[in-house]
């Protein structure tokens, strides 16, 4: 994906919001015939610019680490306590959940430092 021509749907803003699909500079206008025309191409799918807010957003740049402290490692206390406990991955696929939850030798998943 890094290596294709392929749009970036998701935003990070902050470490609690995401833009998914967010407009471009270029959505405003476009050019027909050689002139600037005012309104959106409908020949163009329309961007969504949805706002969303978690308890926490982690972007391609995070490591497992980050995402361990950040989500699960308070998690292991409770569970030496004698409760249930559930690490749930969840994203489109390709995104990286595997990864994140088995990780690699030089970079141990979740289920690995848990």
């Amino acid at each position: 994906e890094k290596t294709g021509a392929y749009d970036n749907i998701i935003s990070v803003i902050d470490r609690n919001m995401l833009i998914f699909d967010p407009k471009d500079n270029d959505d405003e206008c476009f050019f027909f015939k050689g002139k600037k025309q005012g309104r959106r191409d409908l020949n163009k799918k329309a961007k969504k610019d949805k706002t969303f807010t978690f308890d926490n957003i982690y972007d391609a740049d995070s490591t497992n680490q980050e995402i361990f402290e950040g989500t699960t490692k308070n998690v292991v206390g409770t569970l030496m306590e004698g409760y249930n406990c559930c690490v749930f991955a969840y994203g489109a696929t390709g995104a990286g959940k595997t990864f994140t939850m088995l990780g690699a030798k030089d970079k141990p998943g979740i289920i690995y430092l848990t």
